[in-house]
């Protein structure tokens, strides 16, 4: 895929993680027997808030080491190190 596909991508993985990740946090004190071990641990750890994840949004986004149109390959069985820039023909 290109660099703006991928990062797209990262994009609303982020958000998505972090948006859940928020919500669990703020109804965890409605799940009965867990949910003051839950809330502890977000409080402990964190949740994210819409600053943070706009922020981690903006950094994808503007990462310097993936360019917007150049061709990307990763593996994903073994799992690979990451993106690798790749001819252009393999991208559609």
């Amino acid at each position: 895929m290109y660099g703006y596909q991928m990062k797209t991508i990262q994009g609303v993985t982020a958000s998505t993680l972090a948006a859940a990740l928020a919500g669990g946090c703020a109804g965890a004190s409605k799940i009965p027997s867990v949910g003051g071990i839950i809330s502890a641990l977000c409080g402990f750890i964190g949740a994210p808030t819409l600053g943070s994840i706009w922020g981690a949004i903006q950094n994808i986004l503007s990462n310097p080491n993936i360019d917007n149109f150049t061709c990307y390959q990763t593996k994903v069985v073994p799992i690979g190190s990451g993106p690798h820039p790749t001819g252009g023909g393999d991208c559609a």
